[in-house]
């Protein structure tokens, strides 16, 4: 999904066809969500000079540097921002954990979009260790 919008939206601010956006996102290092929210920066179809990223804040933002006419399509690309936003703001930042059987606490930030990935992650925080007696959902 993040690959399609990405794209979509890079031929809608540069102009450039869907082949040549598709080209651009298979060499970009912002390959997946969690790249961009981790400061990978996404360059635009148009030789690099735009470039969107992810602000500390996790907010999507166009840089500065685009050219003029990328610039005034961001105003207008009120729908691809306004999804690509939700998907940054869904995403939940995997932590290593020591033991993966394991979890202290379950944080449900994805708002159950998925009822058996729910179902598993809050399984794993029930299960009773040595170490753990209870979990906090």
């Amino acid at each position: 999904m993040y690959e399609r919008l990405i794209t979509a939206l890079d031929s809608f601010l540069t102009g450039k066809d869907a082949c040549t956006c598709a080209q651009t996102f298979r060499n970009s290092n912002a390959k997946t969500i969690e790249d961009l929210i981790c400061g990978e920066i996404y360059y635009l179809s148009d030789g690099g000079y735009s470039q969107i990223r992810v602000t500390d804040e996790r907010l999507l933002v166009l840089y500065s540097i685009s050219r003029d006419g990328v610039k005034e399509a961001w105003d207008y690309a009120i729908g691809f921002r306004q999804f690509l936003q939700e998907l940054i703001n869904q995403f939940v930042t995997t932590i290593k954990i020591k033991d993966k059987n394991s979890l202290d606490v379950v944080i449900n930030a994805c708002g159950g979009r998925s009822e058996i990935k729910t179902s598993q992650v809050v399984g794993r925080g029930l299960r009773v260790t040595n170490e753990k007696k209870e979990v906090v959902v």
